[in-house]
């Protein structure tokens, strides 16, 4: 699974695929969106397999490019998830900048907030748990 429409997979193996995700891809299916990853893999995988199946671990944005992990079975994914969910699982972010940035101390928010449709526009709802914050150098 190689080329410009399609996605690089890293590693292989029968419970689950890890992948580079390229920017501009969705992870999940979406009837707005020509590309996804979920529905690249599941193309991938019917054609090995006569009822594929595709686990979303985790998410990274439209706009991100990274490493991700997806189950090919549900015992996989729910074996996955628990290791996210006990941080066994450790996520490393690296970013690519152009130039030479000025060294510094970033604290950032990084928590989620739920959101509400309302007619037709995201409207942010307070979120009452404590939020996560982010810190490192420049």
């Amino acid at each position: 699974m190689e080329g410009p429409d399609s996605l690089v997979i890293l590693k292989e193996t029968s419970d689950y695929l890890v992948i580079d995700k390229p920017a501009g891809w969705i992870v999940e299916r979406s009837p707005f969106e020509a590309q996804s990853v979920e529905a690249t893999v599941f193309s991938y995988l019917a054609q090995k397999k006569k009822t594929p199946f595709v686990g979303i671990v985790h998410r990274l944005d439209k706009v991100t490019s990274g490493v991700m992990i997806l189950a090919k079975k549900k015992s996989a994914l729910k074996a996955l998830n628990q290791q996210f969910a006990t941080r066994q699982i450790k996520k490393e972010y690296w970013a690519i900048v152009e130039g030479c940035p000025i060294s510094m101390k970033v604290r950032w928010c990084i928590g989620w907030r739920k959101t509400k449709k309302i007619n037709g526009r995201l409207c942010m709802t307070p979120k009452k748990k404590e939020t996560t914050f982010m810190s490192f150098d420049v």
